[in-house]
Formats: structure tokens, sequence, C-alpha cells
């Protein structure tokens, strides 16, 4: 008789483990879950090739705030010419905004990397006024200019 009861203890524990484990499995799912939803529907395709996520400007934005938002130049702080291009500034300083140096010029014309001056000003064009942007500093490499130029190109959205 002993030995059915510490047969049907041993069988009554395994399946309180068992249980537990179930609903911690289906807990750590329904986080899982909920993470997913959070995260947004670019969550799962963020490895997809030529996919672009919704908010394509985040490289411009780190771009420029890496080297022309910066405590000498066009940050909150001093913003050199009127521009501020730190995060949540730059877009609406730059997208449709004439130049202090160049009047007959926009800043970003959506869509139109040659006609704005910005793209001018990180190349170094012939015919600005004042100096290669960042000013004083490295110039963008290739690839940093090439984001922004894509960025305009694709309309300059947010």
């Amino acid at each position: 008789m002993r030995a059915w009861v510490a047969i049907w203890l041993c069988v009554l524990i395994v399946a309180v483990f068992v249980v537990a484990v179930v609903a911690r499995n289906r807990q750590a799912a329904h986080a899982s879950v909920s993470a997913d939803a959070l995260a947004g529907p670019d969550a799962d395709l963020a490895g997809v090739s030529g996919y672009e996520p919704a908010d394509s400007s985040a490289p411009v934005r780190d771009v420029l705030a890496q080297h022309c938002a910066t405590a000498r130049c066009h940050g909150k702080e001093t913003r050199s010419g009127g521009q501020d291009l730190s995060p949540g500034y730059w877009r609406g300083n730059l997208v449709g905004i004439t130049s202090a140096q160049m009047p007959s010029h926009k800043l970003v014309v959506p869509g139109d990397p040659p006609h704005s001056y910005l793209m001018d000003k990180l190349r170094g064009e012939k015919g600005i006024r004042g100096g290669q942007m960042p000013l004083g500093a490295v110039p963008l490499s290739p690839q940093e200019q090439g984001l922004i130029e894509d960025w305009i190109a694709a309309g300059a959205a947010e």
C-alpha cells in the first residue's frame, strides 16, 4: 500500500510541475506576442533585403546628430547660422527652408537632391557661400552623404 501512495504522490508532483511549466510557457508566449506587437509591423522585416523601415529618416537624424548638431555648430545652444539640427528639430529646420547664405536656394527640396543646397554644402561644391560642412571638421563620408541624398530623393519624409 505504501508503494502505491508513493507512486501516486510522485505522479501528483510531476503533474503539478507540468502544469506550472505549461503556465509559464503560456505567459512567456503571451509576453513575446505583446512585445512583437509593440515593436510594430517593421520588427519582423528588418533583415529582409530591400526593406525600408517606417522611420527611414532615422539614419539621417543620426548622421546629423553626430556631425552637425554639436555644441560648437548646429546644436540647441549654438544654432550656427540659425540652424538647430538636433534630434527633434533637424527636419523642420531643413525641409523647404530658404538658405540664409543663398536666399535663392532651399536647404532641402524633397525629391530633388541636385537642387538641395544642403547637398552642395556637404559636398563642398563650387558656388557655395562659406565652407564645406561640417566646417573645420572631417567631411561626411560618401556613405553618409549618400544616406542624406537618398533621403532627400525619397521625399525627405519623417
